[in-house]
């Protein structure tokens, strides 16, 4: 059965919640004066997204990736007009010997993330999914010109990607901005420096969905209890870094090196402890290869304490937070709060995936 809403009434990000947590399969045309948008479900699953209001394609992403050559992609392009039927593109270019599978499908995730990242800053228009049977690995009756992705991006974590990438681009601007054309600041109410309460931060934000805004009152309020913080995905092929505050490090930025994190499920580490005991973690990183990579990744150092804090929405755990005092090496402050915070938005979670009312 179809449905159609204004995003003004439901936002895009319950809305792919939703989609996720009920592993609905069909498509999701969104509509606004100025562009619309395509996305495609399998199961729940992103397979494909596009909107008009990006105007890269996707042959010109591998080129400025320099992943092609302009002559690569004249030439894959001449083979696809030539051929009697349709093959998409990056097929043809992973036949030529081009770009690799692994190649093609990050570029892919990160296409995927960049739509996703546009369509949730539409605070007006209008949505429509229906449903439709997609079968694994069958074709689908879409435009899909360039890509399509069988397996699909696991849409939740594209989700908290494409949010947390929003949120930090958002502050950066803000920081960069020159002097004449920065924002006039808000004088807060108590110093900068003063800790938030609890009660304050659950009272601006009561999240419906998991995503960015939450994140980020999640991080600000973590940044008061350690020094240093980072959330987890929880997938089923590994533990992937989302998001940070306060890693440091020359060169490579860390928002970019966190999201390259990736730990074995089954592989001993802290964070796989708590995953499989579902409590709280506080206590020294023990010395285990994941966990001295964990370290390392962070800037290197061997923190004396660390806590992991677990999200449980319904029967798995689905987000880690991870915090340690390095580089200072003070004592980590109390942690009821944050954990008080990840229950709340795994709560949220899970009373929008079922209807019931906050």
């Amino acid at each position: 059965m179809s449905f159609s809403a204004r995003l003004e009434d439901l936002e895009l990000s319950s809305l792919l919640h939703l989609i996720a947590l009920n592993r609905n399969s069909g498509r999701l045309r969104l509509t606004r004066r100025d562009a619309h948008a395509l996305l495609v479900f399998r199961q729940g699953r992103i397979i494909y997204a596009a909107t008009n209001s990006i105007r890269e394609t996707f042959g010109s992403i591998l080129l400025l990736r320099g992943l092609i050559t302009e002559q690569n992609l004249a030439d894959a392009l001449e083979r696809q007009h030539s051929m009697r039927q349709y093959r998409r593109l990056g097929e043809i270019l992973a036949e030529m010997g081009c770009v690799s599978h692994e190649e093609l499908y990050e570029v892919m995730k990160q296409q995927t993330e960049s739509v996703i990242g546009e369509l949730i800053t539409w605070s007006t228009g209008f949505f429509k999914f229906e449903p439709m049977e997609i079968a694994a690995g069958g074709e689908i009756e879409v435009d899909v010109k360039e890509f399509l992705v069988a397996e699909g991006f696991d849409t939740e974590e594209v989700l908290l990607h494409a949010a947390t990438r929003l949120d930090e681009s958002r502050r950066d601007e803000i920081e960069n901005a020159p002097p004449e054309t920065a924002p006039v600041p808000i004088v807060p109410a108590e110093p900068p420096e003063a800790p938030r309460a609890l009660s304050e931060v659950v009272g601006d934000h009561r999240p419906a969905a998991f995503g960015g805004e939450t994140a980020l009152a999640l991080m600000r309020y973590a940044a008061q209890v350690v020094s240093r913080g980072v959330l987890f995905f929880v997938r089923s092929d590994g533990i992937v870094g989302i998001g940070q505050f306060g890693v440091g490090f020359n060169g490579q930025p860390a928002s970019q090196r966190i999201r390259n994190l990736t730990i074995p499920l089954e592989a001993p580490s802290v964070l796989g402890q708590v995953i499989r005991s579902r409590e709280t973690y506080r206590g020294p990183l023990e010395k285990a290869r994941w966990n001295d990579d964990l370290a390392e990744r962070l800037g290197g150092g061997r923190p004396s304490e660390v806590v992991v804090i677990p999200m449980i929405v319904g029967d798995a755990v689905r987000i880690l937070f991870y915090g340690d005092n390095q580089p200072d090496g003070g004592s980590i402050g109390p942690i009821e709060g944050v954990e008080f915070l990840m229950a709340e938005a795994a709560a949220n979670m899970e009373r929008e995936s079922t209807g019931r009312k906050a």
